[in-house]
């Protein structure tokens, strides 16, 4: 059992899991849209992402972990430098439209990070425009690149509804995350369950639900496995809002939460592909 969980931590903590759940929803996207996938843009996005990730995380040079120690940190900075050059290397045989897209994305996450005002205060600190600025990034990576990549238009209703709906997606994800940060968020975030408490934050996670499931009658074109498949998604997110509490399983929201994109993308392929 100590072997398990060590093996979940590191899983964990080295940011597999969450680059796991950013590539299954890249390639929602590439099944959504039916075109055709792209390897450099999903080993770019898997990749990419942990090496974004640890350095949101933890830092450069990574700090000891509590339950690690040095060794730990510094397989995890092994590793995450690795990511990042393969990353890199991938990035490189992109249209040059991503290349921006990717410039931005970057900018997005040192603004996450860097001190942005007088008082050193950065966009993590404002507890609103933190989950606003994570469900760009992550719709921008996900379903921008993609787009971008096979050239597809981006002034369509149907895609710009898409995009919408994505940002909605990661905002509901964000919020089992956003209420068990309260028991380490100072008061002076004020994240939205500070804000309005956790039941409120819960109900306003169901009415995003509802939008996002209702939004899918608004395309002009509409096909029955996506209604199928975000039905069954949008079942599924009402169902660990309901159960979401602020005082959760260390790996409720880390690995249950944020594995739904993942289980998405295995239904995919088991069962449509």
């Amino acid at each position: 059992m100590s072997k398990t969980s060590n093996f979940l931590d590191f899983y964990l903590d080295s940011s597999i899991h969450v680059a796991l759940a950013v590539l299954s929803l890249t390639f929602v996207t590439y099944t959504t849209l039916d075109i055709t996938i792209n390897n450099d843009v999903l080993v770019f996005v898997f990749f990419g992402t942990i090496s974004a990730y640890n350095y949101i995380k933890f830092g450069i040079p990574f700090k000891p972990f509590r339950k690690g120690g040095v060794n730990y940190a510094t397989f995890i900075t092994f590793f995450s430098i690795i990511s990042l050059l393969v990353s890199t290397y991938h990035f490189i045989y992109l249209n040059k439209s991503i290349w921006l897209c990717g410039f931005l994305i970057a900018l997005l996450i040192g603004g996450y990070m860097w001190p942005i005002t007088k008082n050193g205060q950065n966009l993590r600190s404002l507890g609103i425009v933190k989950v606003l600025l994570v469900a760009l990034v992550w719709t921008m990576t996900t379903m921008l690149i993609p787009v971008l990549q096979a050239e597809i238009t981006i002034v369509s209703w149907d895609l710009w509804l898409l995009l919408l709906q994505q940002i909605i997606l990661v905002l509901i994800l964000l919020i089992p995350f956003e209420i068990r940060d309260l028991n380490f968020d100072e008061p002076n975030l004020k994240t939205i369950p500070q804000r309005i408490g956790v039941q409120k934050t819960k109900l306003m996670g169901g009415f995003l639900v509802f939008i996002y499931y209702n939004s899918l009658f608004l395309r002009d074109t509409l096909l029955q496995d996506e209604l199928l498949q975000k039905g069954f998604i949008s079942l599924l997110l009402l169902f660990v809002l309901l159960i979401t509490k602020q005082k959760q399983s260390p790996y409720f929201a880390a690995f249950y939460v944020e594995g739904i994109p993942i289980l998405w993308a295995l239904a995919i392929i088991i069962f449509i592909n």
